[in-house]
C-alpha cells in the first residue's frame, strides 16, 4: 500500500494525521508551526490504521500523534479504537502494544470542525520535545493480509441485465463469489448469499433458444422436465406439489394462468394479473416449501413483461432452469392472449427477483470453473436497452444526445467541463458497463477540446 505521507522535520517527535483532509492545506495554514512536525499524512480508511502503526514503528523518534482533519469515513474513530485495543490490527500484537504504549494520541477532530488552527498550533508547541534518547527501538512491522472467506456484510440490491441467460448466469456467479456472505442453511451446508438480486433478460420480440453451454453443468433433461412440469396442471402422486399444479390448478385460487390470460386480453393495461404459488395451508409447515412465490405479468405498448419472485434461489443449479421455465410460460401466456384477443403482442423481458440468491459450498468450485472458462462473457458487448449516447463538440463545449435504441431523441445537453458531464452521468441509471464506457469517452472528448483550445491559443 502506498502511503500518503510527507517528512518535514526528522528531529521532531510529533506526527500529524489529517484523515480525509488534504495535508497540504492544513500545513499551509500552520505556517511556521509546520517545522514542529516530523511526519504529516492522510488516513482515508480504517484499514490504513495498520500502516499508521507501521510508520510509527519505522520512526522511533515520534512519541506524539495528533489527529486533526475531517473524519468522513470514521478512520479517525478507528485509529483511536486501535490505540485502546491494538489487538484488532493486522500486525504483530507485541509491536502494536509497544506503539500504543509509547505514543501519546491527541484527538483534535472537533477543533478541525471548528476550523480552529490555533488549537493545533498550541498542541504542537506544547508537545514539541526532540529527544536525544529514543523511547523505543525501531520496529520493522509487517502488515499481514490474510484475506476473507466471504464478504463481511450481507449485501442487498443487485441488477444484471443481459439478452443472454447464459451470460447473465456467468455474471451472477461472479457477483456471488465476490460479494456473497457466507452463512449456514437449513440443509446443514454453508452457502454464499446475496439478497434481492434482479436479473432481467430483454427479448423485445426475439425468440430464445436454450444455450448449449449450460449442459456442461446442468443436464438438458432437467430443463425439459422443468418446463413440462411448469406447463402441466397434473401432479404426480409421489410429489407434494409442482409449480404447474399450483399455477394451473391451485387448491385455493384455481387456474391462475388462465385468469391472467383472460384478464390481460380484456384489460391489457392492468397491473392486477398475478399468480401465487404459495399455499399457506401446507407450505408454512412444509420442510420443502416452494422457492417461487409469485408470478406477475403486464402489457406495456406492444410487449408483455413477465416477472417471478423467488424467496430462495440456488443460482448455480436452480436459476438456469428457473429462467428457462419462466421464458416458456411467458411465451405461452403471450401467445394465448394473442389468440384470444386477436392481438400481436410480443415478449418483452423475463425477470427474476431472487430474495436469497445463493450458491451452496459443494458448487463453489464448479462456479469458479464456469467463470474461468467463460471469463470473456463478462466483457462481451450487450446493447443497453436504455439507449445510446452521441457525443459532439460545439466550440469549447461538449454536446451529449441521449437516443433510444431506435434512435429517437430523449434529451440533449451541453457541458462546459468534465465535472459537469460526470455529475450528469451519475444521475443517469445506465447499466454499469455502459456508464463506465460512456465516462471514458466523455473524458476523451474533453481532452480533445483542451487540445483544440491550446492549439487556438498558440495560433493566436
Amino acid at each position: 500500500m502506498e502511503k500518503d505521507i510527507v517528512i518535514i522535520n526528522p528531529r521532531s517527535n510529533i506526527a500529524l494525521c489529517t484523515l480525509w483532509s488534504k495535508k497540504e492545506k492544513i500545513l499551509e495554514h500552520l505556517g511556521e508551526s509546520t517545522k514542529l512536525i516530523n511526519i504529516a499524512g492522510t488516513l482515508y480508511t480504517a484499514y490504513g490504521v495498520n500502516y499508521v502503526f507501521q510508520t510509527l514503528g519505522e520512526h522511533p523518534e515520534i512519541d506524539t500523534l495528533v489527529i486533526y482533519g475531517s473524519d468522513r469515513s470514521t478512520s479517525g474513530k478507528a485509529l483511536i479504537k486501535a490505540f485502546k485495543n491494538p489487538r484488532t490490527l493486522l500486525i504483530s500484537k507485541r509491536h502494536a502494544r509497544i506503539i500504543a504504549e509509547s505514543v501519546k494520541l491527541i484527538d483534535l477532530r472537533e477543533s478541525y470542525e471548528k476550523r480552529d488552527i490555533r488549537a493545533l498550533k498550541k498542541i504542537l508547541e506544547n508537545n514539541f520535545s526532540p529527544k536525544e534518547k529514543l523511547k523505543r527501538k525501531r520496529l520493522c512491522i509487517e502488515v499481514r493480509e490474510s484475506g476473507v472467506s466471504s464478504f463481511p456484510l450481507p449485501l442487498s440490491g443487485f441488477l444484471i441485465c443481459d439478452s443472454s441467460p447464459f451470460r447473465a448466469w456467468v455474471k451472477i456467479l461472479k457477483q456471488i463469489l465476490t460479494f456473497g456472505f457466507e452463512k449456514p442453511s437449513e440443509y446443514k451446508e454453508p452457502q454464499l448469499e446475496l439478497l434481492n438480486v434482479c436479473i432481467s433478460i430483454p427479448f423485445y420480440g426475439k425468440r430464445y433458444e436454450l444455450e448449449e453451454e449450460f449442459f456442461e453443468w446442468i443436464k438438458k433433461e432437467d430443463f425439459e422436465r422443468h418446463v413440462k412440469d411448469l406447463l402441466s396442471p397434473e401432479k404426480p402422486e409421489d410429489v407434494e406439489y409442482t409449480y404447474g399444479c399450483r399455477l394451473f390448478s391451485h387448491g385455493i385460487a384455481g387456474n391462475q394462468i388462465e385468469r391472467m390470460i383472460n384478464y390481460l386480453a380484456k384489460k391489457p393495461y392492468s397491473r392486477r394479473c398475478i399468480s401465487v404459488v404459495i399455499d399457506p395451508r401446507s407450505d408454512f409447515s412444509s420442510k420443502f416449501p416452494p422457492c417461487i412465490g409469485v408470478v406477475q405479468g403486464v402489457i406495456s405498448g406492444d410487449y408483455y413483461t413477465h416477472t417471478v419472485y423467488l424467496r430462495s434461489n440456488d443460482m448455480f443449479r436452480g436459476w438456469p432452469v428457473n429462467i428457462y421455465g419462466q421464458i416458456k410460460i411467458a411465451e405461452f401466456i403471450v401467445n394465448k392472449i394473442n389468440e384470444l384477443a386477436g392481438t400481436e403482442y410480443k415478449l418483452g423481458s423475463v425477470n427474476t427477483v431472487s430474495f436469497s440468491a445463493h450458491i451452496y459450498r459443494h458448487d463453489w468450485r464448479f462456479a469458479k470453473e464456469v467463470i474461468e472458462k467463460y471469463a470473456e462473457k463478462l466483457h462481451e458487448f450487450f446493447a443497453d436497452p436504455r439507449g445510446n449516447f452521441l457525443l459532439m463538440q460545439k466550440e469549447n463545449r461538449l454536446v451529449i444526445e441521449h437516443r433510444t435504441p431506435s434512435h429517437e431523441l430523449v434529451s440533449r445537453k451541453e457541458f462546459s467541463s468534465l465535472e459537469q458531464a460526470y455529475s450528469w452521468l451519475k444521475e443517469i441509471n445506465l447499466l454499469h458497463e455502459h456508464a463506465l464506457y460512456l465516462g471514458k469517452e466523455i473524458g476523451r472528448a474533453f481532452e480533445k477540446i483542451k487540445r483544440h483550445e491550446k492549439y487556438e491559443q498558440d495560433k493566436a
